[in-house]
């Protein structure tokens, strides 16, 4: 049905895109009317200096072609200036892929943009192949703006008219609020964007035909499943859907789930589940529909060479970039939230990735969609190593990589944090022919290296 494969001067082992969204002039879609609307809307989006617009084998920044509609593929890219949407960008680059980015800089440099377009003309200079385009429109997703973007990477048929052809053939959606504490004491800025944001968007997509939607969830909507047992967490554990409820377990076991979530310990979590059961609802009433959800566990580290990193406007909660800015001098210490948690150390567990393995496996994913069956047009993956570390082990490989010590501050439990959060990943391993490769003393490695590379920011 759907075929990934990068376009537009791709390296050597990749395919040509064969198909492409289809849009029809009924049921809310668009009207050619709408589309010149469209049109003349990005002529004036491009006039008020909106957008950047890079081919990345060409230094010139081409302008004039934010006149004319574009009949090369895409994936379009929401939030990818973050953290882990950079990564992801830089990596579908290296792969081939044509990049939209859709971002509004609210917790992103514009300096990430200009080092992924770095690191991506670095790449493909040493192959000698062309590299593939990038785009950045600066607005909220939630803006009507989106529905102008999308007007303009949709065609109409040469043979049916009555047929419209999206060139977005793929969208992987990052932009959400992600402070479990903030979530606790802001609930309703975190319902407003994570998850009517979400459903506004799902609707413009719809009415453009662009139906293969990668999510950004999260190990939060496992709830206090996470803690029971000590074990790692199965996707087969919370499902939205009775269709999802029977699996096999690692024994070749049948085993049976109830459609819903146990024991949500934020608000956070809360609008990532409820956003996975609009997505699984979707696909359930309209199986043209593949969308993935990732539930990604504790992305860390950066690019190797230094150049991306986890840099946000707000001041960071995570424990990679806190560890970071002790390093650095810019706080007195780490403060550990809890000491008396049932595990090895007594500091929390959590399944530490590195985001450039967490960046392919959104690639795997885009990859694999296709070949999904109808009855797995919503499907949910881990994306976690599979092994946990305590709090206490990060800090001595931050140590380690570093050569000195991080002064930590012992304190109480934070409200909604749980003591273990570890991945099953053999759902990942099988379906998406995806594993981690990078280790935590990488993740710290890289980190530091992050550190002693210090980006400059512009606005």
């Amino acid at each position: 049905m759907f075929d990934f494969a990068p376009s537009d001067a791709p390296p050597p082992h990749a395919s040509a895109i064969d198909n492409v969204g289809v849009l029809l002039d009924h049921g809310g879609a668009l009207a050619k009317s709408e589309l010149d609307q469209c049109e003349r809307e990005y002529k004036d989006l491009s006039s008020r200096s909106s957008i950047c617009e890079h081919d990345l084998d060409d230094d010139s920044v081409d302008l004039s072609a934010s006149q004319t509609l574009d009949t090369r593929d895409y994936i379009l890219v929401i939030g990818g200036l973050g953290f882990i949407g950079s990564h992801t960008t830089l990596e579908l680059l290296k792969e081939g892929y044509n990049i939209v980015v859709v971002d509004n800089m609210s917790n992103s440099y514009d300096s990430a943009f200009v080092n992924i377009q770095r690191l991506a003309k670095k790449h493909w200079a040493s192959k000698g192949v062309a590299c593939p385009r990038l785009r950045l429109h600066k607005i909220d997703y939630r803006s009507h703006m989106m529905r102008t973007i999308l007007g303009r990477y949709t065609v109409q048929d040469a043979v049916l008219s009555s047929i419209r052809l999206s060139h977005i053939t793929g969208v992987i959606h990052f932009a959400a609020y992600k402070s479990v504490e903030e979530s606790t004491q802001k609930p309703l800025d975190y319902y407003q964007n994570n998850l009517a944001g979400l459903i506004d968007l799902l609707v413009v997509l719809g009415d453009f035909g662009i139906q293969n939607f990668v999510f950004s969830s999260s190990a939060t909507v496992y709830g206090s499943m996470l803690s029971k047992g000590g074990k790692p967490v199965r996707e087969e554990q919370l499902v939205h859907h009775e269709a999802e409820a029977v699996s096999h377990d690692a024994d070749g076991q049948a085993t049976t789930a109830v459609p819903g979530a146990t024991g949500l310990t934020s608000p956070y979590g809360r609008t990532k589940y409820f956003s996975e059961a609009v997505l699984a609802d979707v696909a359930l009433a309209d199986p043209t529909w593949r969308i993935t959800a990732l539930r990604y566990f504790n992305p860390v580290g950066c690019e190797p060479s230094g150049r991306l990193g986890e840099d946000p406007r707000q001041k960071p909660t995570n424990l990679f970039p806190v560890v970071s800015q002790v390093l650095k001098g810019d706080r007195p210490s780490l403060d550990i939230f809890g000491t008396d948690w049932d595990t090895r150390d007594g500091t929390a567990v959590r399944d530490y990735i590195h985001v450039v393995d967490l960046a392919r496996g959104h690639l795997a994913a885009l990859a694999a969609a296709g070949s999904r069956p109808a009855e797995h047009a919503f499907r949910a993956y881990n994306l976690g190593t599979g092994e946990g570390s305590t709090v206490a082990q990060v800090v001595s490989c931050m140590e380690k990589a570093a050569s000195r010590s991080v002064p930590v501050r012992q304190t109480g439990r934070r409200t909604g944090d749980v003591g273990f959060c570890v991945a099953a990943t053999e759902r990942a391993e099988r379906e998406l022919g995806w594993k981690t490769r990078l280790t935590l003393d990488d993740c710290a490695a890289d980190t530091w290296r992050c550190i002693r590379s210090p980006v400059e920011h512009t606005a």
